[in-house]
């Protein structure tokens, strides 16, 4: 609710990929949100990805609402899926003919039943110090890279929390993919300084129940 609201754009992502799979390979590539199903062209987002050749492997992560709306165009251009389930929102009929489906199309399916989400930001700023510790032990430090608007993060918090939470340009925690040279890729994703958003950032440390929050509230129930 803190973001506003956009779909990715095909051309963007192509462009983007250009330049990455130029000079590096993913073992996987993982199409989150949000909720991918929600976006309009995602048909076509699962072929830029494809014609990319950035991974050998494409993985969508879904929450299983929308599967009618897969077409078979969709399920043919991934490997992989997996459903994240909530509570009340998917029906143990409606579960099974997503895996019922994913076999007859020879796509891997993984399912989980989500009973709680984890506290992901804190609202308490911290020093450079305290800052690099949390870098040095993320487990996010080394994959799930993420793509968006030109850049390469880290990891998906970094896209984010420089500019909702701290006030700062959207790709602060970002390398830019435009003329990127191998030697500077691999700089930037070995390279052991803390990010910007390593200062708000939590992980594991404290979980809630699942429920649905109002926009008003999400904020404040999403922090520790």
């Amino acid at each position: 609710p803190i973001r506003s609201f956009e779909n990715r754009n095909p051309l963007e992502l192509e462009r983007d990929l250009g330049n990455l799979s130029r000079i590096a390979q993913a073992e996987k590539f993982v199409v989150l949100g949000g909720e991918p199903m929600l976006h309009p062209k995602l048909a076509e987002i699962l072929k830029v990805i494809w014609n990319s050749g950035i991974a050998p492997i494409t993985e969508m992560w879904t929450n299983g609402q929308l599967r009618d709306q897969m077409s078979d165009e969709v399920w043919n251009d991934l490997d992989s899926i997996v459903a994240n389930f909530y509570p009340g929102k998917v029906s143990a009929d409606r579960q099974a003919a997503i895996a019922r489906k994913a076999n007859e199309m020879g796509v891997k399916f993984e399912s989980d039943r989500m009973t709680q989400f984890y506290k992901n930001h804190q609202a308490a700023t911290r020093d450079y110090a305290s800052a690099k510790d949390y870098f040095n032990t993320c487990p996010y430090a080394d994959h799930c890279f993420t793509i968006l608007h030109g850049y390469i993060f880290r990891c998906p918090q970094s896209t984010a929390i420089p500019k909702y939470l701290l006030g700062l340009p959207e790709h602060t925690d970002g390398l830019k993919l435009s003329g990127l040279e191998a030697e500077d890729l691999q700089t930037f994703l070995t390279q052991k300084e803390p990010l910007e958003s390593c200062k708000r950032c939590v992980r594991w440390e404290g979980y809630a129940e699942w429920k649905e929050a109002p926009k008003a509230t999400w904020l404040q129930e999403s922090s520790l």
